[in-house]
């Protein structure tokens, strides 16, 4: 998947880069790095797929992580 396929995939689907990596447990930095040049991991790009296909299978947002150190 490229950077440009993986940003229609967010659209697509109404995800923010934000929204993803809440969703799927990842920093923002790591999403924003999908949408520029950086290999989107294989499982990332099925779990999308799965999403554009079955909606429902969205989660909703999952509650914030504590921050380090706090």
């Amino acid at each position: 998947m490229t950077a440009r396929q993986f940003r229609a995939a967010l659209r697509r689907l109404g995800l923010s880069q934000n929204g993803l990596a809440r969703r799927i447990r990842v920093h923002a930095r790591t999403v924003r790095h999908w949408t520029k040049d950086s290999p989107v991991p294989g499982a990332v790009e099925l779990l999308l797929a799965a999403w554009a296909r079955y909606p429902d299978l969205i989660p909703p947002f999952p509650p914030r992580l504590p921050q380090r150190g706090h």
